[in-house]
């Protein structure tokens, strides 16, 4: 539709009004969409019967949603949200992990793989 209204455009301006017109709806779309995105991302905990595959897998998911519509998120605060909201029962799991890495440095697959690891060895005994 737009491109029919640019093709149809008796000047470059007339052209260039309706891309302006037709960004500025997308953009306000965009804004909506973060928003809704941001308020999910804000309520994400993990839940008790979840793995921490699958709870990493899911911020992620939404993580790279946020971005794609032009959230500017670094990993060092994906990774303390994750830390953040870990059930009590990975308390031992998180202090360790807070303790002996640098947050501002760590990926998220990093903490992935160094929680499960934890986890997994705990599990073990």
């Amino acid at each position: 539709m737009v491109f029919n209204k640019i093709a149809n455009a008796k000047s470059a301006k007339e052209a260039w009004n309706t891309l302006k017109l037709s960004y500025k709806d997308v953009d306000k779309v965009q804004k909506v969409k973060l928003q809704s995105l941001r308020r999910e991302y804000e309520k994400y905990e993990m839940s008790s019967s979840e793995t921490i595959e699958q709870y990493f897998t899911r911020v992620t998911d939404l993580v790279n949603k946020m971005r794609v519509y032009g959230e500017d998120m670094s990993n060092s605060k994906v990774v303390e949200k994750i830390l953040r909201t870990m059930p009590m029962k990975y308390d031992h799991v998180v202090t360790t992990i807070l303790e002996s890495h640098d947050m501002d440095t760590m990926t998220i697959a990093e903490l992935q793989g160094t929680t499960e690891s934890h986890i997994s060895r705990i599990l073990e005994k």
